[in-house]
């Protein structure tokens, strides 16, 4: 029989007791249906990507069962007329390919490559010339050129 993960949002502003209320009549209704449950887990409370229905958080819950097609069917029925589950998804589950999916090894960075310099002019050489030279220098261009 196939696995399959449910993961439904519960806004936070209900009360614990009607969000411990809600986990156990959609428990419930999955083994009313004939849903047998492998796993149930909180993901956390998180802020949602947008509004839905005005709730901007939700606590995350996941339920991984097995299931066959009709019952998945009843299953999403039942959550669309449960008006405290904001949101709810149901996905195949196959952990085996999640695990083999991961890498064995850490990958390995390659080094970066050393930034090309951009030559906007060409670079003169360095001429280191003394104080006493430089004022000749100017000396002889400010006689020269100032008519």
């Amino acid at each position: 029989m196939p696995q399959y993960e449910l993961v439904y949002i519960i806004p936070t502003t209900l009360a614990d007791e009607e969000i411990n209320k809600t986990k156990e009549e959609i428990s419930k209704i999955a083994n009313e249906i004939g849903l047998k449950i492998i796993k149930e887990e909180l993901l956390g409370k998180k802020k949602m990507a947008y509004g839905i229905k005005k709730v901007r958080h939700g606590n995350y819950y996941s339920l991984v069962f097995d299931g066959q097609g009709d019952q998945l069917e009843k299953l999403k029925r039942e959550l669309k007329l449960n008006h405290t589950v904001v949101r709810s998804v149901i996905t195949r589950w196959q952990p085996e390919k999640v695990i083999n999916s991961l890498p064995k090894e850490p990958r390995k960075l390659k080094p970066k490559k050393e930034e090309e310099k951009i030559v906007t002019e060409p670079e003169t050489p360095k001429i280191k010339v003394s104080l006493e030279d430089l004022d000749k220098k100017l000396d002889e261009i400010l006689e020269g050129n100032i008519e």
